[in-house]
């Protein structure tokens, strides 16, 4: 496989992963209750694969010219910006309805 389609195919999960994550912290801030379990379900999407992408799908790329470093690719940082958003869509999502099925 070429290093471009591995590239293509991290960016591709990165951004399924990006779109679950985004998707959810706005099912949990404009859903109410009734898209409590579709949040739920695609902040745990997007906390499962941004985590095999940290873990498993380490795509490293560099370019070497005359001995010096031009530049470095690796796809754990971009994964770790949607773990992130995965975790708080999560975090969100089940404060909001704690807080809503809370007795007063």
């Amino acid at each position: 496989m070429s290093f471009y389609f591995l590239i293509g195919i991290a960016a591709t999960l990165w951004l399924i992963t990006l779109a679950a994550g985004l998707l959810a912290l706005r099912w949990s801030f404009l859903g109410g209750d009734r898209r409590f379990l579709a949040g739920v379900i695609l902040s745990a999407l997007a906390i499962a694969s941004s985590y095999l992408g940290v873990t498993r799908l380490r795509i490293t790329g560099s370019q070497t010219v005359n001995g010096h470093l031009r530049w470095r690719i690796d796809s754990k940082w971009f994964f770790m910006a949607s773990l992130v958003l995965g975790v708080v869509a999560l975090a969100h999502t089940l404060w909001k309805k704690w807080k809503i099925t809370r007795p007063a």
